[in-house]
């Protein structure tokens, strides 16, 4: 999946309809009302951590520990990521997170 693909895929997830700027640069709203809001789940901690508390509130009696470079959702299946940055591991487990969810929630 490439990092446009992951962006668009947290996005939705959220609830954001999206649309494409360029090659690579994901955006969110509408953008003639809204002009470009960039999508940055990958590098900004306020981004990725909106993932986190949505999923914190699907599964409010399991949860998202995040450790050094490592990041564990706990929830009906586990999600064990551990990356060069915390940032990273965070991002990556959210979005296999996600595409857990998403094949599921209809189950």
């Amino acid at each position: 999946m490439t990092l446009q693909e992951k962006q668009i895929l947290l996005a939705e997830f959220l609830g954001f309809k999206t649309f494409i700027r360029g090659k690579d640069t994901v955006c969110i709203g509408d953008y003639e009302k809204d002009g470009d809001k960039i999508v940055k789940f990958d590098s900004d901690w306020n981004w990725i951590m909106q993932v986190v508390e949505k999923i914190e509130k699907l599964y409010h009696l399991h949860g998202v520990r995040i450790e050094g470079k490592w990041c564990y959702i706990i929830t009906n299946k586990n999600f064990d990521v551990r990356a060069e940055t915390k940032l990273e591991a965070v991002f990556e487990a959210c979005v296999q997170f996600v595409e857990w969810y998403n094949k599921n929630k209809l189950k």
